[in-house]
């Protein structure tokens, strides 16, 4: 098969709830903003990433999804957030990392999340389906990080390995959403450069709140 039918095939599942994470997104950047007016974004960078992801929750929580779907995340781990259709796909979202090559955050040391990124590929969908959950970055960030209103990008990865810092997270599926939900046509699947070394680089210890 080829990776756009891959990529299409991978996120299938997602697309009943695209649009409605587009707009859950959309509102709570725009919200986070209005919390935080006057506070400086260059120097509490943590702060709106933080505050977007636990409005975002709060949205979907208020009977958005699907009954399929659902919310999960430990509140008290810096909001963490996992929109989920139990036994299919897990969607853990996260702002993406503008220091990263690929936009992809890597794992950082907490041997949680190292273990989580660390993931094999995604099975041929040509071949029987895993009977496992699979689980996927859902990754937001800003166009302008200097006009943090004027749009943001959203997008859907699924890890190989934790990365290290300043070098592409390895991953087998990197797929931009289109604003107002996936059409599979218009997907735009990443593809390893052999030539691109995806482990070097120096390891950098990220604290959650940095994401």
């Amino acid at each position: 098969m080829t990776t756009q039918e891959v990529a299409a095939a991978a996120v299938e599942h997602l697309s009943p709830i695209t649009a409605i994470l587009d707009d859950t997104v959309a509102e709570a950047i725009a919200d986070a903003e209005r919390r935080t007016v006057g506070v400086n974004h260059s120097r509490f960078p943590y702060l709106r990433p933080l505050l977007v992801r636990a409005l975002a929750r709060l949205s979907l929580e208020d009977g958005r999804l699907p009954d399929d779907w659902c919310v999960e995340g430990r509140t008290n781990r810096m909001g963490e957030l996992y929109v989920k259709k139990p036994g299919v796909m897990s969607l853990r979202l996260l702002k993406g990392s503008p220091l990263q090559p690929n936009g992809v955050p890597h794992a950082g040391s907490n041997p949680a999340r190292q273990q989580a990124w660390f993931q094999s590929p995604l099975p041929d969908p040509s071949l029987a389906i895993t009977a496992e959950e699979l689980s996927f970055l859902l990754l937001w960030a800003y166009e302008d990080k200097n006009d943090r209103t004027s749009g943001f990008t959203l997008s859907l990865a699924h890890t190989l390995h934790p990365g290290r810092f300043g070098a592409q997270v390895p991953c087998d599926l990197l797929v931009s959403i289109p604003r107002g939900g996936t059409m599979f046509e218009n997907l735009r699947p990443f593809v390893n450069d052999e030539n691109v070394d995806l482990f070097a680089g120096e390891v950098e210890i990220l604290d959650e709140a940095d994401e």
